[in-house]
């Protein structure tokens, strides 16, 4: 159906998935949301400024929940997800049965309200210093890097002010 309505549309298909990404979300349809976020904005590769390619993959996706239980219940029930808890880590990891990207639930802060577009998307990194020196030279600023539960991340914001991640958690031992 997204594919259809992008056929008749003309903006483009990233301008078009968000509109559709924001209704998604409205009307509590976050599982498909989530789907067209990884079909839209996948991107095999991200271009640095030297001219070199550092390889990236969307691999995650951070949902912000109070309802975390619930949402585990929802999605390992009505779409096969497989459940990763880790001792001393609040966030829960659901992977896919097949590959695509996992989705990481993440208890919302208190001022957060259900409903809003609580997203965040994760790109993996090996060297999250190394990709946000060369993302500073081109004018992106990750902020201060974290290191949590055996990996690095740090956050910032795209153009729209949509959260963004890198992270080493896929490559953490």
């Amino acid at each position: 159906m997204i594919c259809a309505l992008w056929a008749h549309s003309r903006r483009s298909p990233h301008q078009h998935a968000n509109t559709v990404l924001r209704q998604l979300v409205k009307v509590g349809r976050a599982d498909e949301a989530a789907v067209l976020l990884a079909a839209v904005l996948r991107s095999p590769d991200t271009e640095l400024s030297e001219g070199a390619k550092m390889e990236t993959s969307l691999g995650r996706l951070v949902i912000y929940t109070s309802k975390i239980d619930q949402m585990v219940q929802f999605y390992a029930k009505h779409f096969g997800f497989s459940v990763l808890r880790t001792e001393g880590d609040r966030i829960v990891e659901l992977r896919a049965q097949t590959s695509g990207i996992s989705l990481l639930l993440h208890p919302a802060a208190a001022k957060q309200k259900e409903g809003q577009v609580l997203v965040k998307l994760v790109f993996d990194v090996e060297n999250v210093a190394a990709f946000c020196e060369v993302a500073k030279g081109d004018g992106l600023d990750f902020g201060k890097i974290h290191k949590a539960g055996g990996y690095e991340f740090a956050n910032a914001k795209d153009p729209s002010r949509n959260s963004i991640q890198v992270s080493s958690r896929a490559f953490r031992k």
